[in-house]
């Protein structure tokens, strides 16, 4: 099958218009940095705030469940998980206040680090 000029170029305008949704390799490589951040601040919680966290996000595991496994009740299981997300955040800000310079922009604290963002509790950190 032969394409004449006019389809050829008909073809060709519409794949460059088609958006390329794959990641480039900066955000990659930014996605990697913001993932080793997330679990080196998780590995300095307390034991058992790293265990909730870990069944609810990499688990993928409901309240019930969660308090099955830690052999505490749901409300117990809530409440550790809360105390443990509350710490995570406190230590991803400060290793994230560590990292570089803390900027006042427009009221709000922002972070500079490497170009990725993380939001914590209104605070807008970029890594």
């Amino acid at each position: 099958m032969s394409l004449d000029a006019q389809t050829a170029d008909g073809v060709r305008t519409f794949l460059e218009s088609i958006e390329d949704t794959k990641p480039t390799p900066y955000e990659l490589v930014e996605k990697q940095e913001v993932q080793q951040l997330i679990r080196s601040a998780i590995a300095n919680l307390a034991v058992d705030q790293q265990e909730v966290i870990i069944h609810r996000f990499s688990g993928e595991m409901s309240y019930k469940e969660i308090a099955q496994a830690i052999h505490k009740s749901e409300g117990a299981a809530k409440s550790l998980l809360h105390r443990g997300l509350v710490s995570l955040r406190a230590e991803v800000l400060k290793r994230l206040l560590e990292g570089e310079r803390l900027q006042m922009l427009g009221g709000k604290e922002e972070t500079h680090v490497r170009g990725a963002s993380v939001r914590i509790h209104g605070r807008t950190g970029k890594t």
